[in-house]
């Protein structure tokens, strides 16, 4: 009697993997048939495909050019170098550069604001800081 009832599951086994790689079997709910549950079936629609959207393009003013790009970064660094250090004349020259060869740096602006506060340049540094707020917002 044992080895029929490990038949059995073994032959269950066999059927029940087999009949797991096939790809038509499908659960259909008690009291409906296979014919009703495929002619409920949805049909896949294909989705269009989005096209990918242009490049933004900069104006020339808005985009520094890669060689400026590396002046402005260093121009900032040193500011910023020169500021923590209370070098604010050095700091101030540094974070001009940086503005003049990017007009729209936001944080360059402020942080020349900083410099010409801590030389106690107050209008400058209000010019400055509105500056940055202006091209802060954009």
């Amino acid at each position: 009697m044992r080895a029929r009832t490990a038949i059995s599951v073994c032959q269950a086994l066999l059927v029940g993997a087999v009949l797991a790689g096939c790809a038509y079997i499908k659960h259909v709910p008690p009291g409906q048939s296979l014919s009703e549950a495929m002619a409920k079936k949805p049909e896949l629609v294909a989705l269009p495909t989005p096209t990918p959207a242009p490049p933004a393009v900069l104006a020339a003013e808005e985009a520094p050019l890669p060689a400026q790009t590396e002046k402005v970064a260093d121009a900032f660094t040193l500011g910023n170098l020169c500021l923590q250090q209370g070098r604010y004349a050095d700091a101030i020259a540094a974070f001009e550069t940086a503005v003049k060869a990017d007009p729209n740096f936001a944080d360059a602006w402020n942080n020349l604001a900083i410099a010409y506060q801590d030389t106690g340049q107050n209008d400058k540094a209000m010019a400055a800081f509105k500056r940055y707020k202006t091209v802060a917002v954009h």
